[in-house]
Parts: structure tokens; sequence; C-alpha cells
């Protein structure tokens, strides 16, 4: 082998490898493009989960019947042993907030919807029937420990809430204003027997 032979050798051998091709995905562009692509696909999950859990006005109104005719069950199934009269008053006056909501409730939905008692999906049933049954539950214990007053004043405090609520998801659902009337007078109605009942529990 000749000098310059072996100087070829020597700087073949020491030649510096060559760099690697920078990746597509290196690219700031295309970073930006990714996390839009991801932000995207995370947006469309996001909806896709939201709206199937998302309620129809009619499903919203069925819930809430059930949910009035249950507790509208329990006030009368109670009242009669409630010791203070103006807990007794207060608990007939929400009985009937309820009883005349549910009756003009059912009466659109008839219209509205061809709504018949007794159609309700078998979930929206057994919901309302568990919920109505630990309401009960709650009562009966308090009432053979002798704090049904107390008890039962608390607890009409959270089944207005949760009446409230429910009628408010439905009040942002749509736009019949003949339904939002509906809604108008026995929400508030409700809201003066939550502070009758609220300043019970607090006071006794």
């Amino acid at each position: 082998m000749n000098q310059q032979e072996y100087l070829s050798q020597i700087s073949n051998n020491v030649r510096p490898p060559k760099a690697p091709k920078p990746s597509i995905f290196a690219s700031p562009i295309m970073k930006f493009v990714l996390i839009g692509v991801v932000a995207v696909i995370g947006i469309i999950i996001f909806g896709s989960i939201v709206s199937g859990n998302k309620k129809s006005v009619k499903d919203l109104a069925i819930t809430l019947k059930l949910h009035a005719d249950g507790t509208s069950a329990e006030v009368k199934n109670f009242q009669k042993y409630i010791k203070d009269t103006s807990l007794r008053a207060n608990a007939a006056s929400f009985n009937t907030v309820l009883t005349n909501f549910d009756s003009s409730l059912v009466d659109y939905m008839k219209t509205k919807y061809s709504y018949k008692s007794g159609s309700e999906s078998k979930k929206a049933k057994s919901k309302a029937e568990t919920a109505q049954q630990t309401l009960h539950d709650e009562l009966f214990e308090a009432k053979i420990n002798g704090m049904l007053d107390r008890i039962f004043a608390h607890k009409m405090v959270y089944e207005i809430s949760l009446l409230q609520a429910e009628m408010e998801a439905i009040n942002r659902a749509t736009s019949d204003q003949s339904l939002k009337e509906i809604l108008g007078t026995p929400y508030e109605s409700l809201g003066n027997l939550y502070e009758l009942f609220n300043n019970y529990s607090e006071t006794k």
C-alpha cells in the first residue's frame, strides 16, 4: 500500500457520519398542526359525550313530573304526624303546589308529546321510585325516633332545591314560552316554601 492509499483509507475512517435527515415532526409548523389535530379530536370526543348525556326537554319534564309525584306522596304520608302546626301548614302548602304543578305539566305533555301516564322508561321510573323510597325510609326513621318535625323540614329543603334545579334545567333547554310560564309560578312558590322550611330547620 503506497502512501497515498494509506492517507485515503485514514480519511475514510475518520469521516463524520452523515447527519440524519430532519424528521417532518420536528418542524415547528408540523408541531402546531399536530397540536391542533389533537385538540380538534378532543373537542369532538367531548362534544359527543356531552350530546350523548344531554336529555331532551321531554325527558327532563318526565323526570321532574315523577320526582314531584314521589315527593308529594311522601308529604301526604307524613304530614299528619307533624306536631308543629306551622310546619304542618307549610307541608300542606307544599303538597298543593306540587299537585297543581303536576296537573299543569301533565296537560302540557299530553298536548305536546301525547304523553300517557305509565309510558315512562323503566330507567326513569326506577330512579324516581328509588328516590321516593329513600325519602320514605328517612322520614319513617325520624318518626319512630321522635324527630320527624326537624328531619321533615330538613328533607323538604333538600327536595325543593332538587325540584328547582330540575325546573331550571328545563327552562334553559326550552324556548317554548308556554312551558316557561308553567314553570314560573310554582318555581317562585317553592322558593318561598324553601325559606319557611329552612328557617324552621335552623331554629329547631
